[in-house]
């Protein structure tokens, strides 16, 4: 669990996306010439290279709203991770906050749930702040799956015309 002391130092670790461009670029750089290697053309490399990199950036997505989640579980009583403070032995789904693993992934898949609308609801948000951040992924979820669906679509039309 996050005590006084750790949350004021958890902002501290935004530091670290000083250095993501870098590690996203070596990244694209490293499939870029694997693909080369392998004898492919340049115009399937930038395709490859291009998918690559939006899968990256939607794991990075994925965790860094994951982690955030997790966050707000920690911080605010009631929260998703005692599903509403329900009384006692009434709760299906309750998080075990000593496990740092299970709440990791149970955050994750309710960040890949909602980012596809999907949203079984199973875990969601109980309090006003859990609320406004699941709005703020539902509207990010759309946004992400619109701007996936129409670069899939350039590329396979742009392939046809070649």
């Amino acid at each position: 669990m996050l005590t006084g002391q750790k949350i004021s130092l958890y902002w501290c670790k935004l530091s670290r996306f000083i250095h993501v461009r870098t590690v996203y670029t070596t990244i694209t750089n490293l499939v870029k010439e694997s693909f080369r290697k392998c004898g492919l053309n340049k115009s399937t490399v930038e395709r490859v290279s291009y998918i690559v990199n939006l899968l990256i950036y939607l794991v990075s997505a994925i965790h860094i709203l994951g982690c955030i989640w997790i966050f707000i579980g920690c911080t605010v009583k009631c929260s998703w991770i005692e599903q509403g403070c329900p009384p006692e032995g009434e709760a299906d789904f309750v998080v075990d906050r000593e496990d740092y693993l299970v709440m990791y992934v149970t955050s994750i898949y309710w960040v890949i749930t909602t980012l596809c609308t999907v949203g079984y609801g199973d875990y969601k948000g109980y309090t006003t702040t859990e609320y406004l951040f699941q709005m703020i992924v539902e509207f990010l979820g759309i946004g992400t799956f619109s701007y996936f669906m129409g670069s899939i679509n350039a590329l396979v039309t742009s392939e046809k015309v070649l």
